[in-house]
């Protein structure tokens, strides 16, 4: 099997397994891949870091170079870990068990199928400028029991001034395709890629998506081990990425003390699109269709079956 030989037009799942080729006679290689996920999370401001949050799951959110993309579901209990939780620089991360990226979950022998395309729109920034503002690097306590700042320095940050748009194209229906298999992808066919991360505020579960995409010149390392005539490789995407929360983790008094500070400049924070940052691509979750397929959509699932190069279950 050739890693490089599928173009597929279909959603994709993640599921654990590896892929060995033939290389030559007597030759052997075994592709492995792997994800590594370094999150950083920020409070409301974008620049204090958000510290003991608990993560309780990760979506890796990958396109592929054909144009199809998928979210890849992580909780902690499946990755050798009972927990992520931010750490004093906001930080969590974990590695992911061996991936092999299909098209379909194979257990199931059920592909989701793009079967309608729409278009959504990403605010841009069209004038980035740079503000400034004060924060406290050492909170005292004075005789009468009262936070005061012994120590105001001063941050820089940039803040657009000005938002326009763009418009980008996203799967807003899918057809679930059962009993049909479909061949495998790799690593290097993944064009670009994001992630949320879902955490617990009170009875509600908040997903907060990440405020960029990584690229494959960014994210890509392999390495190779060969006994004999067996060769071992090792691809793993390194997905690095900051989230912005509506967290603050001041107390009222110290965010008081705060505000009061930078009062004066409240005209050059940061402009916000309808009260809340914009990163990134957001858009409703697409619906799923399981059967009953218009003509035209049944064309659609035919269609990718033939450019997967999918086989019914029966013939595996």
């Amino acid at each position: 099997m050739n890693r490089k030989s599928f173009f597929i037009v279909t959603s994709v799942c993640a599921a654990l397994a590896s892929m060995a080729v033939g290389c030559g006679p007597g030759t052997n290689t075994t592709y492995r891949d792997f994800l590594t996920a370094i999150g950083t999370v920020f409070q409301a401001d974008g620049r204090t870091p958000l510290t003991d949050l608990a993560i309780d799951s990760y979506n890796w959110v990958i396109t592929f170079t054909d144009g199809s993309s998928v979210s890849n579901p992580f909780v902690p209990s499946t990755q050798n870990s009972t927990m992520w939780t931010t750490n004093a620089t906001g930080q969590f991360t974990f590695t992911s068990d061996q991936l092999a990226l299909t098209s379909g979950t194979q257990v199931e022998s059920c592909t989701q199928v793009c079967l309608d395309w729409a278009t959504g729109y990403n605010d841009v920034c069209t004038d980035w400028q740079t503000s400034s503002e004060d924060y406290c690097a050492d909170w005292e306590v004075d005789s009468d029991g009262n936070d005061y700042c012994a120590d105001w320095e001063t941050s820089y940050t940039d803040y657009c001034a000005n938002w326009g748009s763009e418009s980008y194209l996203y799967c807003d229906l899918y057809g679930q395709d059962c009993g049909w298999i479909y061949p495998a992808r790799a690593i290097e066919d993944i064009a670009s890629a994001y992630s949320e991360i879902n955490y617990t505020d009170g009875a509600s579960t908040v997903t907060t998506q990440s405020s960029g995409t990584v690229t494959p010149a960014n994210a890509i390392s392999t390495s190779k081990t060969t006994a004999g005539h067996d060769i071992v490789v090792d691809d793993k995407w390194t997905q690095q990425d900051n989230y912005v929360t509506n967290y603050t983790q001041l107390s009222a008094s110290k965010a008081k003390i705060v505000t009061a500070r930078n009062t004066s400049k409240m005209s050059s924070r940061k402009i916000l699109k309808n009260g809340i940052p914009h990163f990134g691509r957001t858009h409703a979750v697409a619906k799923v269709m399981k059967d009953k397929f218009s003509v035209k959509q049944q064309a659609k699932i035919d269609a990718a079956r033939t450019g997967c190069g999918a086989y019914p279950k029966s013939l595996q």
